[in-house]
């Protein structure tokens, strides 16, 4: 079966778009998901990308059943901001533990320098968490090769 939109500017068969980019990425050992052939032919076509979505769909399900709806690089984006965002809620209520350290020095413990040291610590490794999700959003960092 082939999958053919018409329109005014283009007659290429969106069969064939769709082939392209799953042998660019099996030629170039690159992961590819639905998604990322869905937005690669919502641009080339100027079509919506839901309609898009659905017409890879159609012929993954037909011709490529192997590809995933989803790789994991694109859920990793959501789920370091999620960290990110936990992060600096414990950083910050670690930072109060140290506020109240402070305020009564001889309660038995952690000095309240601690206490910030963690919270900083934590809140540190929220921002990287936060510019890794960002950085993944954006392409990754490009390789020199």
């Amino acid at each position: 079966m082939s999958i053919v939109v018409q329109d005014s500017t283009s007659l290429q068969p969106v069969e064939e778009i769709i082939q392209g980019e799953v042998s660019k990425a099996r030629e170039a050992y690159k992961p590819i998901s639905r998604r990322m052939i869905a937005l690669a032919l919502a641009e080339k076509r100027k079509m919506q990308f839901k309609e898009a979505m659905d017409l890879v769909d159609e012929y993954c399900d037909e011709h490529e059943p192997a590809i995933p709806g989803y790789i994991s690089s694109e859920f990793g984006i959501y789920y370091l901001k999620v960290v990110a965002v936990a992060n600096v809620g414990i950083g910050i209520f670690l930072c109060y533990l140290g506020v109240q350290a402070f305020k009564n020095p001889r309660a038995p413990g952690l000095p309240s320098y601690a206490w910030f040291v963690l919270g900083t610590l934590f809140v540190g490794f929220a921002a990287l968490c936060w510019v890794k999700s960002v950085e993944r959003a954006l392409g990754g960092p490009k390789d020199a090769a």
